[in-house]
This record gives C-alpha cells, sequence and structure tokens, in this order.
C-alpha cells in the first residue's frame, strides 16, 4: 500500500548515507577551471587553483558542471538545501536581524511559506521534519559552532529571535557564521531538542564515522571562514581562500569515505552555497562534486541541476515526497547518469 510520504518516483541510487559539504563563495571556474588551467600545458599553476578538490578528488568522482546556485547570497541556498524554500529580500541579505518570516503563512498544497524574513514559522516542513518522521536520523556538523566564550554554547548557537546577528561575519578565534547554519532558521527544528542534539560541532564527525549504526542519514557539513574557500578575511588577520578550503577538505573527506557508511550505499557532494565572484548572477555556476561508490570516477554530466535538485535527489532517496520548489517537475533530481555504477534493478 503506498503511503502519503512515499514519493512515486524511484531513486537512480539506493542511496543510505548522504553527506552534503557546503562551501562558501567559490565559483564552478575558480575551483575546476582554474585546476584544469594548471594542469594545461604551457600554462604556469600560479594561479590559485584547487589542487585537492578540483584536481585529485575531482577525479575520484562525478563533476555536475552545469549545477548553479538560487540566489548571489549564500544563505537562500542553504534554506533551499534543507527545505525547498525560495529566497526573499532579507534572506537575500543574509538576514543580519534575526526576524521572523510575516506574514508567513504556509501554503497547504505547495508548502511554501510566505513574506519576508528570516526565522521561519513551526508549521514550514523541512527534510529533517521528514526524516525524524521517517525514522531517520540528520545531523549539521559546522566547524568552531562552539567557539563563542560568551555564550558558552557548544551546539544549536543561533541569535536571538528579532535580534541583530552578532554571528554574521567571522570573530578573531570564532569563524562560525549564523547564515551558514540553515537548520536555525526553521522554528521546526531551533525550537525543538534535536537542535541542541543534531546541530553539533565538527568534532562530532570522526565519532559518528566510527560505526554504521552511529552514522546518519543526512548530514550537512560546513567549515568556518577560515576553511569555507571565501577569499575574505576569515577574523582577525587571519585569511581563508581556496587552499585553505583545500586542506581543510583533505581532513574530512578521507575520513568520510574510509568509514563503513559511505562504503555501504554512500554519496558526498561538495558544492558551494553561492559564487562571491559574481555578486549580481542569482544563478551564477556553483558546480557540485559527487563522490560516491555509484558515481563513476573521472565523469562529468552537464545536466542542469542545483539546490533544489539536490534536495530532490535526497528526499526521493530517503523515501519521503519533494517539499517546496523541489516537488515541481521543473526541478529534476539526480539521474542514472550521475549514479552511472548504480544497480540497474529497479530502475526505469
Amino acid at each position: 500500500t503506498t503511503t502519503p510520504t512515499t514519493p512515486t518516483v524511484t531513486s537512480a541510487a539506493p542511496i543510505k548515507h548522504a553527506w552534503v559539504i557546503t562551501l562558501s563563495g567559490p565559483s564552478y571556474d575558480e575551483i575546476y577551471g582554474q585546476a584544469a588551467a594548471a594542469r594545461a600545458p604551457r600554462v604556469k599553476a600560479k594561479i590559485a587553483a584547487s589542487s585537492y578538490l578540483g584536481t585529485e578528488l575531482r577525479a575520484k568522482g562525478t563533476l555536475l558542471s552545469n549545477y548553479k546556485a538560487i540566489s548571489a547570497a549564500g544563505l537562500p541556498n542553504s534554506l533551499a538545501l534543507i527545505s525547498g524554500q525560495p529566497p526573499n529580500a532579507t534572506t537575500n541579505t543574509n538576514c543580519p536581524k534575526f526576524v521572523d518570516l510575516k506574514p508567513g503563512k504556509v501554503d497547504a498544497k505547495t508548502g511554501l511559506a510566505s513574506g519576508d524574513g528570516c526565522r521561519y514559522p513551526p508549521s514550514t516542513t523541512t527534510l529533517p521534519d521528514q526524516m525524524t518522521g521517517a525514522g531517520l536520523v540528520w545531523k549539521g556538523y559546522f566547524e568552531a559552532i562552539g567557539n563563542d566564550p560568551a555564550s558558552g554554547v557548544t551546539s544549536c548557537r543561533l541569535p536571538e529571535a528579532g535580534a541583530d546577528d552578532p554571528f554574521a561575519a567571522p570573530r578573531p578565534g570564532d569563524g562560525y557564521m549564523t547564515w551558514r547554519n540553515p537548520f536555525v532558521y526553521f522554528r521546526s527544528i531551533s525550537e525543538s531538542s534535536e537542535c541542541g542534539s543534531n546541530v553539533v560541532g565538527l568534532d562530532r564527525l570522526a565519532p559518528d564515522l566510527a560505526q554504521p549504526e552511529d552514522t546518519p542519514a543526512f548530514s550537512l557539513v560546513a567549515p568556518d571562514a577560515c576553511h569555507d574557500g571565501s577569499a575574505a578575511s576569515c577574523g582577525g588577520n587571519a585569511v581563508g581562500g581556496i587552499a585553505a578550503a583545500d586542506e581543510w577538505l583533505k581532513t574530512i573527506v578521507p575520513s568520510i569515505i574510509e568509514s563503513q557508511a559511505y562504503a555501504d550505499g554512500g554519496m558526498i557532494v561538495i558544492t558551494s552555497d553561492h559564487a562571491a565572484s559574481k555578486p549580481t548572477e542569482a544563478e551564477a555556476n556553483v558546480g557540485a562534486l559527487v563522490l560516491s561508490p555509484y558515481a563513476a570516477q573521472g565523469s562529468t554530466v552537464s545536466t542542469a541541476y542545483n539546490h533544489y535538485s539536490l534536495l530532490k535527489t535526497l528526499e526521493i532517496a530517503f523515501g519521503v515526497d519533494p517539499i517546496g520548489k523541489a516537488a515541481t517537475s521543473a526541478v529534476k533530481a539526480f539521474d542514472a547518469k550521475v549514479f552511472a555504477n548504480a544497480p540497474v534493478a529497479g530502475n526505469d
């Protein structure tokens, strides 16, 4: 018997565990174009190329060369990734003030919340809500989330409702920024006990990878401002950039790939929440690299995808209905080209 939470579309791969790693700022060209140029004949590799993500990891996975953002700002892309909600005027500014979405009415048919603002009403459905309802575990791992000595908070750090966001920019020794953490903008999450237990520091990733039964089905992993690939200062005199992001990825990605959970139906998607080099281009190409036992090594897929596509892919894989913009027929989930090594049984 088909239940309302069972999608009618079959997943292109039997994904059991997914890790989405979001950098912040690099465009497709900055990561993959410059790395390719550095490998080309007669070109000296003096440009700031991504040698690890753009070259080494890229050779191990399938590159989605036409994967685009849905906003020029970072926050709306992360919100879209876990909820299918589109940008609004305030989220497009990364929400410097932590204000409620108003009027905030949620359409019963589409699940889309109307109005302008940052804190979505409790009736707004998110991927974590769906996964909890389906008996699946989710987590967000955020580097430096516990680095604010004033608050002493080590998980689920967020501004006070209606207040200016004190974590909108990095501070010396504390590169955590609220707008890189989409979970806390949804009251269904931020006002639940799951926020404290599931929206945690990056230090929790390794213990959770040690045993498959401790590994969440869905994990969102975000570096702090020093390691997210952005070129701006990341607090004090420290500077990040793509090279710093590469070094950070070298410590994170192998630990996931070497886990039992990854070997048994795992998928890693590495993308960026926006392209800082194209501040006026809402649908800038940020690219996405898919690493999985089901993805061909060194392959490129040019199909048009975006963050809604990734959400739809995850929802179909986990057996829940696509929500928000991800539910529209125009949004395509990753197909058999992306998962070229997946078993064909059950596929259309």
